[in-house]
């Protein structure tokens, strides 16, 4: 099955021609980088710059069933964004530019809301990923994440309900030690042993293209999942990753989010996380556009970024330019793809801690 492309029309036709269902194979989680689910910073512009720069997957952000099962599905008619949307916000965002390559996470601890949820938001996404690991008590105290590894009885049951209805079912686990990647290969031969066909990915201390490499080749894992190292610098997933990102990243992902008319509580948030190396950029040049970003409330107070002569593409108003060039790299990347298999057995979609 092929990766259909993009149309950037600027009509409002995205809401009646809704994307098929693609199916994802386990050679989908194999050779590669993927982006990890990560609260606030794992937001729309930061998964499409990950794609852009090499990220295989991406995960959005967890998203509580219940949650889920109230939103409002509505389509920005001009940029095509998804938004689900709670009481006063956006919770979830998407486009269908990344569909193919989106994991949506859940929290859940009932089978019923799990299957619920999952039929709200399966038609924007690639895969439904349920939420394992997470220790944090917003999550353990109803019972989800790594609450639900104390009830495997209940684990089977909301998997194996997603998995009968939505056909798009895996698992994530995390844990807060340092990855034991020197250990991580007898889980990758066990699971192998098994003689399932079961993509086996390693989550863990993974900071890049490089890194990548090294780990999969001690652990022998189908690919690495990048947490903490992309919300740095979500360009960490190419050979190349960029550098001086006050000059080569920060505008242009302000740019995007403008036009994706992202909360600027969120830009500013993601914004604080980059940190990478200097080249070429003066520590003070580094320090004048984030502080721009620290002082400003909105876009209009972040021209100043653009005025610093950091950039040369326009300006704020130059985020469509971002985004088709976003789209151009991805829709490139699904034509010279290897075509995609048309059917997903359950269980396919396995993955390891």
């Amino acid at each position: 099955m092929s990766r259909r492309s993009l149309s950037l029309t600027s009509d409002d036709s995205r809401e009646a021609k809704r994307p098929r269902l693609d199916v994802l194979t386990p050679d989908d989680y194999r050779n590669g980088l993927i982006l990890a689910p990560m609260v606030r910073s794992g937001a729309l512009p930061t998964r499409l710059f990950a794609l852009k720069h090499g990220a295989k997957l991406v995960w959005g952000p967890e998203m509580v069933d219940k949650a889920m099962l109230h939103a409002e599905r509505v389509v920005d008619p001009k940029t095509g964004v998804i938004s689900y949307n709670g009481k006063s916000k956006a919770m979830f965002t998407t486009h269908p530019i990344e569909k193919p390559y989106l994991i949506f996470q859940l929290g859940s601890s009932s089978p019923e809301l799990a299957v619920q949820a999952a039929k709200v938001v399966q038609d924007d996404v690639a895969g439904i990923d349920l939420n394992c690991g997470c220790p944090k008590p917003f999550s353990t105290h109803s019972g989800m994440g790594a609450a639900l590894l104390s009830n495997p009885d209940l684990l089977c049951a909301i998997l194996t309900a997603l998995a009968a209805s939505s056909r798009r079912a895996t698992r994530n686990m995390r844990q807060r030690e340092p990855a034991l990647i020197h250990r991580l290969r007898e889980v990758v031969e066990f699971v192998r042993g098994l003689g399932r066909d079961v993509a086996v990915v390693q989550n863990g201390d993974c900071v890049g293209y490089e890194d990548g490499r090294r780990i999969r080749a001690i652990t022998t894992a189908d690919s690495c999942m990048i947490a903490t190292a992309a919300e740095s610098n979500p360009t960490i997933f190419s050979p190349t990753p960029f550098t001086d990102l006050e000059k080569t990243l920060i505008p242009s992902y302000v740019r995007l989010c403008k036009y994706f008319n992202n909360h600027p509580s969120s830009t500013k948030f993601c914004v604080a996380q980059f940190k990478g190396t200097h080249t070429t950029l003066t520590k003070a040049h580094g320090k004048a556009v984030r502080d721009t970003i620290v002082k400003g409330k909105g876009y209009s107070d972040w021209e100043g970024i653009m005025a610093e002569g950091f950039d040369a593409q326009g300006g704020l108003e130059a985020g469509e330019k971002e985004f088709k060039d976003i789209v151009a790299v991805i829709e490139a990347r699904a034509a010279n793809g290897p075509p995609r298999s048309p059917s997903c057995r359950r269980g396919c979609c396995g993955r390891g801690s």
